[in-house]
């Protein structure tokens, strides 16, 4: 398993805006990212989980019911323009954000709002953090 930056640092998404493009490959990466950030944990803390990590294993299940509710939805005649579909594009967006190691964000790379992925979070003066 590979470091955070060398797994998933950089563009997951870019040229396009529509919600059937976006919420496929955000859904597919917020899956293989919590399965990451779990294995990721138990390495780092000997094979248990420190339980005020903000994404202990119980946390890591509601982003996954949630995955699940969207994959539902999405089979609904219409998902795609529909405004659940919007919802849960948003939602994706701060799951992704939420989930990300300290010093990172999931955000659009600034110049190109249509390329999205992570990035290292800026600090006030405009350096990286980290």
């Amino acid at each position: 398993m590979g470091n955070f930056e060398s797994v998933f640092g950089g563009v997951v998404s870019e040229g396009t805006l529509r919600p059937q493009d976006l919420i496929d490959k955000l859904m597919a990466t917020a899956d293989a990212l919590l399965d990451w950030r779990i294995t990721a944990q138990g390495e780092t803390y000997g094979g248990g989980h420190k339980p005020d990590h903000p994404l202990n294993v119980q946390s890591v299940g509601g982003y996954h019911d949630r995955l699940g509710a969207m994959e539902r939805r999405m089979k609904s005649a219409g998902y795609y323009d529909s405004e659940s579909a919007l919802w849960d594009l948003d939602d994706l967006f701060n799951m992704l954000n939420e989930a990300s190691p300290d010093g990172w964000a999931f955000c659009s790379l600034p110049g190109d709002g249509a390329c999205f992925g992570f990035w290292k979070a800026q600090s006030d003066d405009g350096g990286e953090n980290g």
